[in-house]
């Protein structure tokens, strides 16, 4: 076992004033000093509420202050588990019983559903009381867990900890030379790992601000895109096929940095209808289980090895396992 720093406090300390997070649909702002206050008055009040080691559910969309919760739940040593708010109530029951949740977080959207939970609440309004002091965090311990559908049954809580999200972290910015002065867009859902991974987190560790969307919105993606507010994306294919579908003819798809992709194979034509653009694709492959970055192609490489998900990445270890034939 081992420990990491407290990573919102951390961060705070190297890089306190810069912008983190901005509120697409209200246009807060939040410095990374502010993050780590509300984090650490949060913390505080879940201490209050729960024991170390308490599954706490949240029911929210995309928001700055779902990551407050989730800086909050490592500071104070609980597990943070996203509830998927497409599913009703009779669905997330189950979910919420298979890891003994014991309290839910809610934004005010969803404040009626999770009263329907039959658990305690508590709103994302940051407390008003005194921050919770950091320490070092074991990088080992669950922090939060994220649910899978599996192949049969309820979903699967899959366990998410400080070392795999710094494992990402650097896999993901040294392959797509992650800076400070970055900035991504969060939309795709909070209870997946790629609206919490894929770059969120790595980028708020490097120093990096993200931009948050309530939820997926093509036309309003494409307006950050072609503004300049946005310089490294990441989408499954579906999202890229949505975007294609919309007029891209005075958007400049080159002044990004970073195009990435990964959750299912990208098509042929949707690669070359972005590199014709000057937005080559990085396409990757990851799971929940792994963190997710596994491998991602070069950019040099995403035309002329289309189909690949190109190399290991720095933290990745990859085998090669044969099988009988006909088992395959």
């Amino acid at each position: 076992m081992g420990n990491l720093p407290d990573f919102a406090a951390r961060r705070a300390a190297l890089s306190p004033d810069r912008l983190a997070f901005t509120d697409h649909e209200t246009g807060e702002t939040w410095s990374f000093a502010r993050i780590d206050n509300a984090a650490a008055r949060m913390a505080r009040a879940l201490r209050d509420r729960v024991p170390r080691g308490a599954r706490v559910a949240i029911l929210c969309h995309n928001r700055p202050e779902f990551f407050v919760a989730l800086f909050a739940c490592q500071k104070a040593e609980v597990i943070l588990a996203p509830l998927n708010w497409r599913q009703p109530i009779a669905e997330l029951t189950p979910v919420l019983e298979s890891v003994a949740c014991t309290l839910v977080l809610h934004d005010d959207t969803f404040a009626d559903a999770a009263a329907q939970l039959g658990l305690p609440l508590m709103d994302l309004r940051v407390p008003d009381c005194t921050p919770l002091p950091p320490t070092p965090v074991d990088e080992d311990a669950p922090w939060y867990v994220l649910f899978t559908s599996g192949t049969t049954g309820l979903p699967k809580a899959v366990i998410q900890t400080p070392r795999m999200a710094m494992a990402n972290a650097m896999n993901i910015a040294q392959a797509m030379a992650l800076t400070p002065d970055d900035r991504s867009v969060n939309f795709l859902p909070l209870f997946h790992t790629a609206g919490i991974n894929l770059f969120t987190l790595p980028l708020f560790l490097w120093g990096g601000a993200s931009l948050v969307l309530r939820k997926f919105d093509a036309p309003a993606l494409v307006d950050l895109v072609a503004s300049g507010a946005v310089t490294q994306f990441f989408g499954v294919p579906a999202i890229y096929q949505a975007l294609m579908q919309l007029d891209l003819s005075g958007v400049d798809l080159a002044r990004l940095r970073g195009w990435a992709c990964g959750g299912a194979a990208l098509p042929e034509a949707t690669i070359r209808f972005f590199a014709d653009r000057g937005a080559p694709i990085c396409n990757g492959f990851g799971m929940t289980e792994t963190g997710p970055t596994g491998f991602l192609i070069d950019r040099t490489a995403a035309v002329e090895r289309i189909g690949s998900v190109g190399k290991p990445q720095l933290l990745t270890e990859a085998r090669l396992d044969g099988v009988p034939d006909g088992l395959a």
